[in-house]
């Protein structure tokens, strides 16, 4: 009997995800997502908060900005990606909607991982049911569905929100419909 098993090894699929997060950028989105993703996105973003109060946004980065992704190498992925998912919702102000019915769904290309953060007035939607979303996205994305896998999301999140009794939309549109690509800075600037 050979005790001599290959074991993977964490290096190179941390090379790997070194590569993935130094290659991706902002060209690569329409590659990984497919052509006019942005503008059907924008309209079911549309068409699910035409009923109700709440405000969904989208936020796509191809990868993590330098100082996340070495944050990032030195502990586990997911605290990480779920920090970078809080940053955004308070920079977007996603938490300053008029009833606090403001969520944000979080994609980040180069690892597959989704975040949802949801503000207060969402609390009548449990954190399971986030998280299927965010499972069937990923599994999309790996597999490479990019946009069918975003809209079946939205969909799903509009579903979810449609479960909560959330008061009429008397405020408007708060918040953007367009989806918000996170800026990347290149790896040599500061």
């Amino acid at each position: 009997m050979d005790n001599n098993k290959s074991v993977p090894s964490r290096p190179p699929r941390l090379v790997a995800r070194l590569w993935r997060h130094l290659w991706l950028d902002h060209s690569d989105v329409v590659r990984l997502l497919g052509p006019g993703w942005d503008a059907q996105v924008t309209q079911e973003i549309g068409r699910l908060e035409s009923r109700g109060s709440a405000e969904v946004r989208l936020c796509v980065e191809p990868a993590l900005p330098w100082p996340w992704l070495l944050r990032s190498l030195g502990s586990q992925r997911e605290p990480v990606v779920r920090e970078r998912a809080l940053e955004l919702f308070g920079q977007l102000r996603i938490w300053d909607t008029e009833h606090n019915t403001g969520v944000l769904l979080y994609v980040l290309l180069a690892d597959h991982a989704i975040e949802v953060v949801s503000d207060r007035g969402l609390r009548g939607i449990k954190p399971e049911q986030w998280q299927a979303l965010t499972n069937e996205l990923a599994q999309g994305l790996q597999q490479g569905q990019g946009q069918t896998a975003l809209l079946r999301a939205l969909k799903q999140c509009g579903a979810l929100l449609d479960g909560l009794d959330l008061p009429g939309d008397h405020h408007g549109n708060e918040l953007p419909d367009q989806p918000h690509m996170a800026t990347q800075a290149p790896v040599g600037s500061s």
